[in-house]
This record gives structure tokens, sequence and C-alpha cells, in this order.
């Protein structure tokens, strides 16, 4: 900017006469205008022209450019301060708002199952007297081929054990067990009557539930479901608590419990206990476990830690026998409502 234009810029609302307006002043008048974008205030000592009043005003504007350019400075610091707190604000705000988010995806996730590790720790809380172990049996005059037209021989009944599965007590007196065992007391139930391959006759069927005191019940079936290899009976008189489903299925990776009479092997009141891990869910063959399952395993109920029933198994591998199959939680839960 051309120096004659600055002064009188400057200069010309104010007091000061240019001649008489030192270099200095100028100089801080600038400054101080820069920080304020105004103009200088009006001199008080402007009443007059003496050379006694120009000194006074040259002090006066000398005095007003270094206050300004004091408060300046201090505009300046306070405005890096300002600028520093509002990023440590910001800092701050962001992460309160990214802490609560994270809690409200926690419990989110923790709501649908995903972070339920407590179902993973410490020792599990199972319905032991729950389980019972399933029989067909049957009631045989043996070597019955041997005998005349007339029956002329003695006729012994003699009890045998067909075939042996596990099962669990729900409520109302229901037990859930394996589908295709309630198939097979049917097929035995529709050869009483006949002479089986040993020449025995089969006079009669049952189909009962061994309680955890050894008691012997019989049972009814009220549903048997093939798609998915479950099946539902009643007896009122089975004794034991009455296992509760889960509310969630359980997560990947999530430590499970089997109670079951694999090989028909049952002790009442100390049945076989089992651990193991849920895998996920297959296409076609429901949930996946990585557990020990045998013949006689089939119908058992697989529980969370929290004693809690998660699946009904139905199968496993042929090839594995740690590669098993069971009833996901929600047919359970429509297979129960099918039965109220």
């Amino acid at each position: 900017m051309n120096p004659h234009a600055l002064r009188h810029r400057l200069l010309r609302p104010a007091c000061l006469p240019f001649h008489h307006t030192p270099d200095l002043s100028l100089m801080l008048i600038e400054i101080s205008m820069m920080w304020r974008r105004s103009r200088p205030p009006l001199c008080p000592y402007n009443k007059t022209s003496s050379f006694k009043n120009t000194q006074k005003n040259q002090a006066y504007l000398l005095m007003w450019g270094l206050k300004m350019k004091i408060v300046g400075i201090a505009i300046k610091q306070l405005r890096g301060l300002a600028q520093m707190l509002k990023s440590r604000f910001k800092s701050i705000l962001a992460g309160t708002i990214l802490g609560s988010v994270a809690g409200i995806l926690m419990l989110t996730c923790y709501s649908l199952g995903f972070l339920d590790h407590r179902s993973n720790l410490g020792t599990p809380h199972l319905p032991v007297t729950s389980f019972v172990q399933l029989m067909v049996t049957g009631d045989y005059i043996v070597k019955a081929s041997d005998c005349d037209d007339q029956m002329m021989c003695e006729q012994e009944l003699t009890p045998m054990n067909i075939s042996s599965a596990s099962g669990v007590k729900v409520s109302k007196g229901r037990i859930l067990t394996a589908g295709h065992f309630c198939e097979r007391f049917r097929e035995v139930s529709s050869a009483v009557g006949l002479i089986d391959s040993d020449g025995d006759l089969l006079e009669d069927a049952q189909f009962v539930a061994i309680d955890h005191t050894g008691m012997t019940h019989n049972l009814e079936i009220l549903l048997v479901m093939p798609n998915i290899d479950l099946c539902v009976a009643r007896s009122r008189t089975v004794s034991g608590v009455e296992a509760k489903l889960s509310r969630r299925p359980p997560f990947k990776t999530e430590r499970v419990w089997n109670i079951a009479a694999p090989q028909g092997i049952y002790f009442p009141n100390a049945p076989i206990l089992l651990e193991g891990f849920y895998n996920g869910k297959t296409s076609r063959l429901g949930a996946h476990y990585t557990l020990r399952t045998a013949p006689g395993s089939s119908g058992s109920p697989i529980f969370r830690s929290d004693g809690t029933l998660a699946g009904i198994v139905h199968s496993v591998h042929p090839s594995f026998g740690m590669s098993t199959y069971a009833v996901e939680l929600e047919d359970l839960k429509k297979a129960l409502q099918a039965t109220e």
C-alpha cells in the first residue's frame, strides 16, 4: 500500500495532522487496525491545534496502539486455547459417542445371544432327573413254531427288550424323543400275533419310560414328526423335574452337555453325562454338534450350562461317532405348541 494513502486512510478521521504523526504511531495504529478492523478513536485533545495538545494526542495514540497490540496478542492466545479445548472436547465427545454406540451394540448382541458367554462358564446346572430311558418291550411265546396245530405245548410268556432310546421330560407330562424310535414301536405293535424268524410269537408290545427312580411307566404317542425326526409322548406318572426350553439357540462353539443311555447303558439317578460343542445349523439334518453318541442316544437331550434344553439328538454320522445331529430349538417349540 502507498504510505501516503495509508496515512491518509488512518488519520483522516483522527485528530492528528499528517506532519505531526510519527512513523511508530502509524505502525501501531496499523497493527491495531488489523486486529480491531476499525478506525482509531477520536483523540481527547483535539480542541486546539497547539503543539502541546499535538504531543498529547501522539502519546494517546501511541498508548492506544500498544494497548491494542497487547489485546491482539491476548486474543490470539485465547483463540489458540479455545481451539485446543475445542479439539479436546471433540475427542472427549467422540469417545463418549463411540463408547455409547459400543455399549448399545454389546447389549444388542447379548440380547440376541451372540455374546452370551455366561452359558459357557462354570459348572453346569443340569436337570438330571428329567432324563428317562425309553424301551420298546414285548411278551413272547418262545419257540411257538414247535407247537402243534392245537397249540398243545406249554405257553409261557417271556418279556424281552426289543429296542431302547433316550428321552427327556418336559411340561405336562410330555416326553421328547427321536421320531424314528416311536416309529419303531409302531412297527413292533403291528407285528403282535405274528411269529418272527426265530419262531417266537409276539403276544404284546409296550412303549415304556424308566425314570430316575427306576420305575417303569407306560407311554402314549401324541405326535410324530418324521421330517425332523421328533416324537412327543406322554406319561403323567413319570417322576423328575421338567426340563425348560432355552430362550434362544446356542452360539457357535458353545459348550453343551448331553444326558444319554448309549448302547442301553443306564443307571437310574446316575445317567451318563457327555460334553460337546455346538457347531451350527445344517441344511437338512438340523443342528450339528461335536458330541459323542451311539445307538441308544437317540432322543437324548442337549442342555446349555444354565440347564435349559437346546436340542434332541436324532442321529450320528456312521463314519465318525462325534458328528451328531439334533432337532433344532425352534422345532421343539413348535412340537410342544402343537401338543398343548
